[in-house]
């Protein structure tokens, strides 16, 4: 337990440096223009006279930026590193690394669309649900998914042990 504890503190603890520091900022814009070329279109099926292009969408009068904090790299990186510091072979990991990180970036999708979504449609509660609501469900999503990551792991290890 102070090993996984150590090593998820030094790699998030690097994460956090490395992001005050701006190196990380490539990285953000990345994800986010990935995020506006997969959720722009979408959208646009709905909003006819929508527009989007490199970390943005506008609708109208109304704006959605997506930034560093918003890409959703931050709780992606905090998941891959509470795996990679758990003990466990790597081969335990790899279904864990890929389905949860990709069950994140979906969710983080979602999260777009649907502020969208509220702040065009329901402005008043787009700062409510921006900074309270969908980050704490992210938080309990990606909690959730460590949590069976390891539920899994410890059946499959059972088994493993289970004389035939």
């Amino acid at each position: 337990m102070i090993q996984f504890v150590l090593i998820f503190g030094i790699l998030t603890s690097l994460y956090y440096t490395f992001a005050a520091l701006g190196y990380l900022n490539h990285i953000a814009n990345s994800f986010a223009f990935s995020e506006i070329k997969i959720c722009g279109p979408i959208l646009k099926l709905f909003y006819k006279d929508l527009i989007f292009a490199d970390n943005f969408m506008m609708v109208q009068d109304f704006r959605v930026n997506v930034n560093f904090g918003c890409d959703g790299t931050e709780p992606i990186l905090i998941f891959i590193f509470a795996i990679i510091a758990f003990p466990s072979s790597l081969l335990n990991k790899l279904p864990a690394l890929i389905i949860g990180s990709s069950i994140l970036y979906f969710v983080n999708l979602l999260r777009i669309a649907a502020l969208f979504y509220i702040g065009y449609r329901h402005h008043d509660y787009m700062d409510v649900f921006h900074n309270d609501i969908f980050p704490f469900a992210i938080v309990i999503i990606e909690f959730g998914l460590w949590l069976l990551w390891i539920k899994w792991m410890n059946k499959k290890n059972v088994k493993q042990d289970i004389p035939q």
